[in-house]
């Protein structure tokens, strides 16, 4: 492990990041076999101790899996992954996701965000949308594009907290971070200003409690990062 690495990550994290870079980059692939444990703390200078934790967190992730008795193995980490694993998948192509990913958020969203619109035009109290507001407020006064894309990730989880469906929330939530990374990436495109009309126009739907303006208003804006001159893909 690069000395680079020690210095910025924990001894474990850095294990853990140059199995995944060497799965991510093609060096291992679904199917091989790790080195043992111990043929790991040799190879890479660490103990046992962190070998194993980094393994175990590993298996968590999706990249690899334990077959008792043979060893642990490079899972398919394109159908058993979660959202830690596209974080480091992120983080190993220098922060940004690709074409293949952003497509899959946004048709993602765009399935399951017409009805969160209509659930929360249904559900949503007004003092909801008045907590709502509030976010779109910091919105349109905030400057710094980082935490801009903090806020409209959490004005969008907001939305979905609204529509009083759990599962639904909870998904958004898994995935705010990486939504954060697409946003980011839009932004340093096409600035903030299509961003910011977007989150003014749903906030206008919801609070009308227009169910059809708000489901194709989100249809609208799910389209942008794929299609014409705001594609990002």
């Amino acid at each position: 492990m690069s000395t680079k690495s020690r210095h910025n990550l924990s001894v474990r994290e850095a294990f853990v990041r140059e199995i995944e870079n060497k799965i991510l980059s093609g060096e291992l692939k679904a199917g091989d076999r790790l080195p043992t444990s111990r043929e790991l703390c040799a190879q890479m200078g660490v103990s046992l101790t962190i070998v194993n934790a980094g393994v175990a967190e590993l298996v968590n992730k999706g990249f690899v899996e334990v077959k008792p008795r043979h060893g642990v193995y490079v899972a398919d980490y394109k159908t058993k992954g979660n959202p830690a694993m596209l974080l480091a998948i992120i983080q190993h192509n220098g922060g940004r996701l690709n074409a293949h990913d952003v497509r899959s958020f946004c048709e993602t969203r765009l399935a399951l965000d017409p009805l969160v619109a209509e659930l929360s035009v249904q559900r949503a109290s007004d003092e909801e949308i008045a907590e709502w507001k509030g976010i779109l407020q910091q919105l349109r006064e905030e400057q710094d594009m980082e935490q801009f894309c903090v806020l409209i990730t959490e004005f969008f989880h907001k939305l979905y907290r609204m529509s009083d469906n759990s599962i639904l929330a909870m998904l958004y939530h898994c995935t705010m971070e990486p939504q954060q990374r697409m946003y980011q990436f839009f932004l340093e495109k096409n600035g903030k200003e299509l961003v910011l009309q977007n989150a003014e126009d749903i906030f206008r739907f919801i609070q009308a409690r227009d169910s059809a303006g708000a489901v194709q208003c989100l249809k609208d804006a799910m389209r942008l990062p794929l299609e014409g001159d705001t594609a990002i893909i």
